[in-house]
């Protein structure tokens, strides 16, 4: 189960992805044609923090990626996902930049990162709710 403070340490980078935004990132095809993207630190630390707190889930991921697809087509249907299903998505698009360079840059320019993360603030106003501190 995930803390509250565990989502308070991943929600801190929302202002960053609130406006789809290429300065979070760079093309540069003379640094590397196989990954050409250089993203900023800002991204790096928030990759880095998803795996720190644990939100990236140990799953098949690759054979649920159509279905994380589903959600980029139609982004309207994030706004009822449950936290496991968030934690699927997350773990989907940070894997994915793995193997397609630039993947990540598509879900932050489309604005997704940034609904996903909305979604993350709702549940976590959810958990207060239920769990006053």
């Amino acid at each position: 189960m995930m803390t509250s403070e565990q989502l308070d340490r991943i929600l801190v980078f929302s202002p960053i992805f609130e406006q789809p935004s290429n300065s979070l990132y760079e093309v540069r095809p003379e640094v590397s044609v196989i990954d050409p993207y250089v993203y900023a630190p800002e991204v790096d630390q928030f990759i880095q923090t998803l795996y720190q707190e644990d939100f990236l889930s140990p799953f098949d991921w690759i054979a649920w990626s159509s279905e994380a697809d589903t959600y980029v087509e139609n982004p309207s249907r994030i706004k009822g996902v449950d936290l496991e299903t968030l934690k699927k998505l997350f773990t989907c698009h940070v894997r994915t930049e793995r193997f397609r360079s630039g993947h990540l840059a598509q879900m932050i320019e489309n604005g997704h990162i940034g609904a996903m993360l909305k979604r993350l603030a709702v549940i976590r106003s959810e958990m207060e709710e239920i769990s006053p501190d």
